[in-house]
């Protein structure tokens, strides 16, 4: 494997830059002039560091997976709150893992979700920055991004501005036509314009 391979190019490289000259004494070391080895040092270092670098990069994907791993437990536990009515319980668990500022379509809904029915005083705001935090996320799915627009149609009659509303519902229901609370949202915002 890879061992043998090392030795085998460790054998391959001369001892010195210069193969001619003194003879190495009993004990592999040359007279003085003789190039001590600088080849198989150079080849020592490079092997160093081309590990150290695998090495740390193995950090970094480890550390990357253990926290995808901890959002995806996060969430799981987050709308299992929410389900069962806490809604404070899921803001807890989504702040607990810091994803406030987490560009993640399924968490941000999650969270605005939550903020909504806390009934919290700023909890318009919270909901209508996780919706835009949430329509950041690079990998949201059709359906999450629906639904984010779907709540931040939400978001906006419950703040009055009915034609922000209006706007935010259609791309909801252009994305996904069979989203219903969509289409009763937007009901309710063209009744609010008469």
């Amino acid at each position: 494997g890879y061992v043998q391979t090392l030795h085998n190019v460790w054998d391959s490289v001369p001892e010195s830059a210069d193969d001619e000259g003194p003879a190495p004494d009993e004990f592999g070391r040359r007279a003085e002039g003789g190039g001590e080895g600088g080849a198989r040092v150079l080849l020592l270092v490079l092997v160093l560091i081309v590990l150290g670098g695998a090495v740390f990069g193995a950090g970094f994907f480890v550390r990357d997976a253990v926290a995808r791993r901890q959002l995806e437990e996060g969430i799981v536990r987050a709308r299992n709150e929410l389900e069962h009515g806490n809604a404070n319980g899921a803001l807890l668990v989504l702040d607990t893992l810091q994803a406030s500022n987490l560009a993640n379509a399924e968490a941000q809904a999650i969270r605005a979700r939550a903020a909504l029915l806390s009934k919290k005083a700023n909890a318009t705001n919270v909901a209508a920055a996780a919706v835009q935090t949430g329509l950041r996320d690079k990998n949201v799915s059709p359906s999450e991004k629906a639904a984010l627009h779907a709540l931040d149609g939400e978001i906006g009659l419950l703040q009055g501005h009915a034609q922000e509303a209006i706007r935010s519902l259609k791309e909801a229901v252009d994305i996904n036509p069979k989203n219903a609370l969509a289409h009763r949202l937007l009901g309710e915002a063209y009744l609010r314009l008469e």
